[in-house]
């Protein structure tokens, strides 16, 4: 049943017949204090009416992934917006022939697949949530109706995924100029910019495997590099990540001549 009616009372209603109000008790005490903690700082959520963040938060469902699973894959509409609570979500691309390539990560506290609620059309690529991951999920459709009501929310909203296009964009123009050093770098800022949330400590969740194959590189070649900027304090490597202590010290060596 497709979530979005012109009223609360309408939306209330529909969210009841198809199962995903959240009835009393489904969501135990911490998820409901970790999504009222993200609607708080999120300035998306900040500008909605109060009922219209109390109807979202009814809407919303608890997932948890004991093992790696898919949230969609190519050629399906796209029906959720997704609230990591831990764990990780990967957005992944691939061939024809079987290769995958990871090319954004979202951990803990990122707001993921906004695109859905923008444009409700087939996605054309594949998210992924490792293993142990829970998410919380709210029907885009509903969302795009509050969005709808609430004409203000669409102006932090298309801010945020600005500053995501620009990050891309950057990356796109260092890979073609910048040495070999640099574009790692270039790569590890936009990572950070597109699946991050804005705060520090800033983490590019990719395993080294994942991050070879997306600078198109060997592993060996790969920590070479991470080595070279870890030995002149821009990064530190982790099992799974890269944490990087301060972004515009990265940024500005991505970006010197």
């Amino acid at each position: 049943m497709a979530i979005g009616g012109e009223n609360r009372a309408d939306c209330k209603k529909q969210l009841s017949e198809s199962g995903q109000l959240m009835q009393s008790g489904a969501m135990q005490a911490h998820h409901q204090k970790f999504i009222r903690s993200m609607f708080r700082q999120s300035p998306v959520i900040g500008v909605l009416d109060p009922d219209d963040v109390d109807l979202l938060f009814q809407a919303a469902n608890v997932r948890s992934f004991a093992r790696r699973g898919a949230l969609g894959y190519p050629g399906e509409q796209s029906r959720y917006l997704f609230l990591v609570m831990s764990g990780q979500a990967e957005l992944t691309t691939g061939s024809a022939e079987g290769g995958e390539v990871t090319i954004a990560t979202f951990g803990a506290g990122s707001w993921v697949n906004w695109l859905a609620v923008l444009d409700p059309i087939e996605t054309e690529r594949e998210f992924q949530v490792i293993a142990g991951s829970t998410l919380i999920t709210f029907p885009s459709a509903l969302v795009r109706t509050i969005m709808n009501r609430n004409q203000a929310a669409y102006g932090p909203l298309y801010l945020e995924l600005g500053k995501r296009f620009r990050a891309i964009m950057k990356w796109m123009e260092h890979t073609a100029l910048s040495r070999d050093t640099q574009r790692l770098a270039n790569l590890l800022v936009m990572l950070v910019k597109v699946g991050g949330d804005g705060h520090a400590p800033h983490i590019a969740r990719l395993s080294q495997q994942q991050l070879a194959r997306l600078s198109g590189c060997t592993r060996q070649t790969l920590n070479i590099r991470l080595g070279q900027l870890a030995k002149i304090g821009l990064i530190k490597t982790g099992y799974g990540r890269v944490t990087v202590p301060d972004l515009q010290a990265l940024a500005r060596f991505a970006a010197a001549t």
